[in-house]
């Protein structure tokens, strides 16, 4: 028997739902909602945002519309934070243009929930306003609050999302190797992995999954990105969000004090380049530069304490370089990874990663695993 989600099961105990009379919600984007009451307590009290959630992928989207739909009182949503996914370009995006005719994200090509008409996202557009205050300070989002527009619908009710379901086999292996031929070819087999094998289980953020132990994939770096042939993702959308892996400063907004502060708990681009007194990146570039054989061609994203203190803890944790026969080969182990939402935009931060060490070293490009 198929398995079935409903909105109730997959969103509600991740919202923070203030006052659901209020017309105005606020949609944070990559930020923790955790963090809120420590960098900008206001937008907790008196500022009128009767339910909070998080878009921090495109996986959220149609989850987002459903979620509309169940808190019909909501005219007005405030889109805010670092944008790092461009899951907040998308959703403006979709507002300002609609849907395209095949279902998708306008532009970036995302595809939207099959179960949600056409005519209950035009209704939407409709009814509800969104405000981009993206770039706009947490304790400054109320100077920019217009008001609410004066408009009414029902609540409404879509099919629940059919969960396909794994098969169990007579073995049952914690362990799976992948040899593809690109990062397209690996996603799919990664999934598939996870449909024939996987087991649903229940994390600590009251999320079920379908958990696989470990799976290890190598494929060539290829030469030129293929985003939308590999992932169905612009070329212009991937370079959003790989364009953070390079940088070195992690995104801030101003406290109540006038502080700035950063809104994550871990920044990749930071770590690589700005660690403890390190750069990373250059000083991998300058040993492999030095000896090609160093078996100190590695570079951490994860340190003792970020289990245990961080709420968002770095899932990438280590990379080990190495050249072999002149080619530039790269390992990456992360702790978790979000195969379906997260493994394309991560792919892509390693093979970009990955270049541009090899193009530093003056190495062709190898393969990574």
């Amino acid at each position: 028997m198929p398995k079935f989600r409903t909105w109730e099961e997959e969103c509600l105990s991740r919202l923070m739902v203030l006052d659901p009379t209020k017309p105005r919600a606020l949609c944070v984007l990559w930020n923790l909602l955790e963090k809120l009451p420590e960098y900008a307590p206001e937008l907790l009290d008196q500022k009128g945002f009767g339910v909070i959630g998080n878009l921090r992928t495109p996986i959220g989207l149609s989850w987002f519309l459903r979620g509309l739909w169940k808190f019909p009182q909501i005219q007005q949503v405030v889109v805010w934070g670092s944008d790092l996914t461009n899951s907040g370009e998308a959703l403006l995006l979709l507002w300002k243009q609609g849907p395209t005719p095949e279902h998708q994200i306008p532009i970036l090509g995302w595809k939207l929930d099959p179960l949600i008409p056409q005519e209950a996202i035009q209704a939407l557009r409709e009814y509800v306003e969104l405000v981009d205050l993206r770039h706009v300070n947490a304790n400054s989002i109320h100077f920019h609050l217009p008001d609410p527009l004066m408009s009414q619908r029902v609540m409404r009710e879509f099919p629940p999302v059919e969960i396909p379901e794994g098969r169990s086999l007579p073995l049952k292996p914690s362990h799976v190797h992948i040899r593809a031929k690109d990062p397209g070819d690996a996603w799919q087999r990664i999934l598939h992995t996870l449909l024939l094998y996987g087991k649903p289980r229940d994390t600590r953020k009251k999320e079920t999954i379908i958990h696989f132990f470990d799976v290890h994939a190598v494929f060539p770096v290829p030469k030129e990105d293929l985003s939308h042939e590999w992932f169905g993702i612009s070329k212009e959308d991937a370079e959003h969000y790989t364009g953070e892996i390079l940088r070195p400063t992690p995104p801030t907004v101003m406290d109540s004090a006038g502080k700035s502060v950063t809104t994550v708990d871990y920044h990749y681009g930071q770590r690589l380049q700005d660690w403890s007194g390190h750069n990373q990146l250059e000083e991998v570039i300058e040993r492999l530069k030095e000896n090609a054989e160093t078996k100190r061609g590695s570079i951490s994203f994860l340190q003792a304490g970020d289990l245990a203190e961080l709420e968002d803890a770095p899932c990438w944790s280590l990379i080990t370089f190495a050249v072999i026969d002149g080619a530039l080969h790269s390992s990456h182990i992360f702790r978790s990874h979000d195969m379906f939402g997260g493994w394309p935009n991560n792919a892509l931060a390693i093979l970009k990663v990955h270049r541009h060490v090899a193009e530093s070293v003056g190495l062709s490009f190898g393969s990574v695993e």
